[in-house]
């Protein structure tokens, strides 16, 4: 089964949090030691992190990085840009996968280390999916799909 889910849904979420945060769609994030750039769906960062010229954010300013899987990118989000964010030390990394073969779900990577997040928790949707810190915040999937 295919489900869609919209970046602002979990925008607005997200901006109801901290208003020391920004969140943004679309932004590149440039990962030390890789030659392309990654653009996440939404990315939230400091609002005083430094940015270069064009808006594009290194890596380590970078608190969360969300992808939504679309039919056409559901494997580069989940290995390409896996490999990516861990490798770039961003501390969360939010995959909401409304393609996989297991069903609907939320993956949330975190504790990057050594190139790899040590931490994986999977949830369908429908139900609560903790962000742990820095982003420390429960996320009500039940809208999502």
């Amino acid at each position: 089964m295919s489900t869609t889910t919209s970046p602002d849904l979990v925008h607005k979420v997200l901006a109801r949090t901290r208003d020391d945060w920004g969140i943004y769609q679309n932004r590149g994030v440039r990962i030390p030691g890789l030659a392309r750039l990654y653009i996440p769906d939404l990315l939230v960062m400091p609002l005083d992190a430094p940015r270069e010229e064009n808006g594009v954010v290194l890596a380590e300013h970078t608190l969360l990085a969300v992808e939504i899987t679309s039919p056409d990118n559901a494997d580069y989000d989940r290995r390409t840009k896996l490999t990516a964010y861990a490798r770039g030390q961003v501390p969360v990394y939010l995959l909401i996968d409304g393609h996989a073969a297991e069903g609907a779900r939320c993956i949330v990577y975190s504790d990057p280390a050594k190139g790899e997040y040590r931490n994986t928790t999977i949830k369908p949707f429908g139900e609560r999916v903790d962000l742990p810190r820095p982003i420390d915040l429960e996320l009500d999937t039940s809208r999502f799909g």
